[in-house]
């Protein structure tokens, strides 16, 4: 029994049973949803937006120029519905349906 717990790794039959660390570097891919800000983004409550996705509760909007990832306030919200921006906290968007015409 303690032979086999210190040779374990070494038989062929029971080494798929051994978690192994990898050595070997692996480079991954980067995507990005939108194109990358010059500066920091300038979004500020009440602005107004149009929903871009279908918002169940979360997806995107536009804000002007701006493309951002939003959560509603708890109602869906369908695409290319006029919204604004009920509060941020830190990079979360919480938003709204607006009662103005987009």
């Amino acid at each position: 029994m303690v032979w086999t717990a210190r040779h374990f790794d070494k038989l062929p039959f029971l080494r798929n049973f051994i978690l192994s660390t990898s050595s070997r570097k692996v480079k991954i891919a980067v995507s990005q949803t939108s194109e990358p800000q010059a500066g920091p983004v300038q979004l500020h409550v009440h602005q107004q937006g149009i929903s871009v996705s279908p918002l169940r509760p979360a997806g995107k909007a536009r804000f002007d120029d701006i493309y951002a990832d939003v959560v509603t306030d708890g109602a869906f919200i369908d695409r290319k519905k006029s919204i604004e921006i009920l509060r941020i906290e830190g990079n979360r968007v919480v938003v709204r349906e607006s009662k103005e015409t987009a």
